[in-house]
C-alpha cells in the first residue's frame, strides 16, 4: 500500500506537460498493442468448416450416385492413389475406381450396392474416382 501511496505521490508531483506525455505515450502503447493483436488475428486462415455461409455457396460440390458391385482391385495397380476397390457393372465391367477415407468399402466388398459421392481425377488424370461418402447395400427387394 506504501508503494501505491508513493507512486501517486511522485506522479501528482509531475508537471502538467509531462503528465500529459506520460499519458499519450500510455494510450498510444495500449493501441499499438491493440492493434497487433487485431492483425496478428486476421492473417489466420479459414479451414472450410470456418468460412462464411457466402464463401461456402461458392464451393457448391455436386454429388454423383453410382450403383454396382463393389470388387477389390490390386492397389498396385495404381501407385500413390489409395485405391483398392472399382464398381463394376452386373457383367464385369469396371465403371469407376472407388477411394474412401474409411474402411466402409472393405465392408460391401463383393455386394451390390448405391454409392454417392464426389467424382475425382486420378494424380495423373487418365482415370476417375470416386470419392465415396455414402454406401447404401442394395438387396433382392431394392
Amino acid at each position: 500500500m506504501n508503494l501505491l501511496q508513493n507512486f501517486i505521490t511522485k506522479l501528482v508531483a509531475l508537471p502538467k506537460r509531462t503528465l500529459y506525455v506520460l499519458i499519450a505515450c500510455t494510450a498510444l502503447s495500449i493501441l499499438l498493442v491493440a492493434i497487433l493483436i487485431v492483425l496478428n488475428f486476421k492473417s489466420v486462415s479459414l479451414n472450410k468448416r470456418e468460412m462464411s455461409p457466402s464463401a461456402m455457396e461458392q464451393q457448391v460440390v455436386k454429388l454423383t450416385e453410382y450403383e454396382g458391385k463393389v470388387m477389390y482391385v490390386n492397389p498396385n495397380f495404381y501407385p500413390d492413389e489409395d485405391i483398392s476397390y472399382v464398381l463394376t457393372d452386373s457383367v464385369g465391367k469396371d465403371i469407376i475406381l472407388l477411394r474412401a477415407e474409411d474402411k466402409r468399402l472393405s465392408i460391401v466388398e463383393g455386394l451390390t450396392v448405391k454409392l454417392t459421392g464426389i467424382v475425382v481425377t486420378t494424380k495423373t488424370g487418365n482415370n476417375k474416382v470416386l470419392q465415396v461418402d455414402k454406401v447404401m447395400v442394395k438387396n433382392g427387394t431394392n
